[in-house]
């Protein structure tokens, strides 16, 4: 494992993004409130899990992006793509999305 020293999150401007497509979709698309709230909170837990033990997702290979070790954490439907910065102390969330997407597809489109 990483560091014992926790780690500070960001969200990239995709990940901000998908964050409120889901919460939106949950919560009016579905009418359930009660779950956007529980994959809120499923969320927030994942990321301090993250930001204490960084390398706790599992890592994943991304031919398009060879140099960042990017990882992955389920929540729920969704999963949470991160990369942590040692030497910053930071984890950068960079997508959240549905697990069921092409997942290739959307790796090869990150840009960092």
């Amino acid at each position: 494992m990483a560091s014992n020293n926790k780690f500070t999150f960001r969200l990239t401007h995709l990940a901000q993004q998908d964050v409120e497509l889901i919460i939106k979709y949950i919560t009016e698309d579905l009418a359930n409130q009660p779950a956007a709230i529980h994959f809120k909170n499923k969320l927030e837990t994942a990321i301090q899990e993250a930001c204490h033990f960084p390398e706790s997702g599992l890592p994943i290979h991304n031919n398009f992006l060879p140099n960042l070790p990017i990882r992955k954490k389920i929540i729920g439907n969704y999963i949470m793509y991160y990369y942590p910065d040692t030497s910053a102390n930071i984890i950068y969330i960079v997508r959240i999305i549905y697990a069921k997407r092409n997942l290739t597809e959307i790796l090869q489109a990150l840009k960092l």
